[in-house]
């Protein structure tokens, strides 16, 4: 594991109104409004869908995907659809067509789009559709995996590791022989697998031991590195004993807990972006980002308004000690406002890569 001590940031970030589209805007939220059910009579969905239950599959984190259900009116009186909403800022949900009053047994079509969540799981998220004169909107839940091609001890519902010591069981989902590189940093143990001779598998059987824990940083994963194009990196939850959350939904907060970089060069900067939410863009607000780790300097370059939904964007710029080199992760923590929220960074620091183009500030 890395011997981490805390790296002094860059100083606050004060963001300024001539940051692009830094205003105001509340955050996305996280489902229909809190007074949305008064005190008028509750009616019974006349929408009701008739396209099959949506389900968008196991996908890699970070990917955007759509598909449309169909709705019909099932009642005897026409209803007036006023708006539909995801839940949260990862669900757009766009009605198609220009049709808003439905007749009895006319149908109606909406297009759902959502950007997969960094952390592996199975999810069940919900679209709400708001029909004029009934206070309560209709929750229509879909479903996805988000998930890696190669799959940890049999799929996210098992792939929770407790124990310091332990084993790990990866299997590749379409067959693809892969190879392990490391876990968190440490040679891979195999059992009845040999990596000098053996030819490559599209399963195996390892172990991992975690031999130093600080009490102040508990890890919160365990990193398996394979060559596998497509899966560099898959960060498996550890909730060893001391373990924190680094998320607490009542306050502002990072959306994901982790950013997994894979291989980058530690010749220079390597740009990435979190999104917050909790608190809208304020200008003249400072915000402030330290790292854990000496060797992986955090630096904020822009704060903005997201694309989609409230909240606010935070682009950075990961500065690699030039003389590191290997598996290194280190915990950013970011102060904004009175609160502080913090997430993990794991990389691989490859000396040999020419440094990534950064884009303008």
């Amino acid at each position: 594991m890395n011997k981490r001590r805390l790296a002094a940031g860059m100083g606050p970030v004060v963001i300024m109104m001539c940051l692009a589209n830094a205003t105001a805007q509340s955050p996305a939220p996280d489902g229909p409004p809190a007074n949305a059910a008064e005190s008028a009579p509750v009616k019974l969905p006349s929408l009701q869908l008739v396209s099959p239950r949506l389900d968008f599959g196991a996908h890699r984190p970070l990917t955007f995907i759509s598909d449309t259900m169909t709705f019909v009116n099932s009642g005897t009186t026409p209803i007036t659809i006023e708006k539909a909403q995801g839940e949260c800022s990862c669900t757009d949900v766009t009605i198609l067509g220009n049709q808003r009053v439905l007749q009895p047994g006319d149908k109606i079509e909406m297009l759902v789009a959502v950007e997969f969540p960094r952390e592996s799981g199975l999810y069940t998220k919900n679209i709400h559709i708001f029909e004029k004169g009934n206070p309560v909107p209709l929750p229509m839940p879909f479903d996805f995996e988000v998930g890696y091609p190669i799959v940890v001890n049999g799929g996210p519902r098992y792939a929770i590791v407790t124990e310091l010591g332990g084993k790990l069981t990866l299997k590749s989902r379409t067959g693809t022989p892969f190879r392990v590189l490391s876990i968190s940093g440490m040679a891979p143990i195999y059992n009845d697998f040999d990596p000098a001779t053996d030819p490559l598998r599209d399963n195996y059987t390892v172990y991992y031991k975690i031999n130093e824990v600080n009490t102040d940083e508990v890890p919160r994963w365990l990193v398996v590195e394979t060559d596998h194009p497509d899966a560099e990196m898959i960060p498996v939850p550890a909730r060893f004993q001391g373990y924190k959350t680094f998320i607490d939904k009542s306050q502002w907060h990072a959306m994901d807990e982790f950013i997994a970089l894979g291989t980058i060069s530690s010749r220079g900067p390597t740009r990435t972006t979190m999104l917050f939410t909790g608190k809208a863009v304020q200008p003249g607000k400072a915000i402030t980002v330290s790292s854990s780790n000496s060797d992986l300097g955090i630096q904020i370059v822009a704060v903005r308004r997201p694309d989609r939904g409230g909240g606010m964007q935070v682009d950075f710029d990961i500065t690699p000690n030039p003389q590191a080199k290997g598996f290194t992760s280190t915990i950013a923590t970011i102060e904004y406002d009175g609160v502080t929220t913090r997430f993990d960074v794991f990389c691989r620091l490859d000396p040999n890569l020419p440094a990534a183009p950064v884009p303008n500030r």
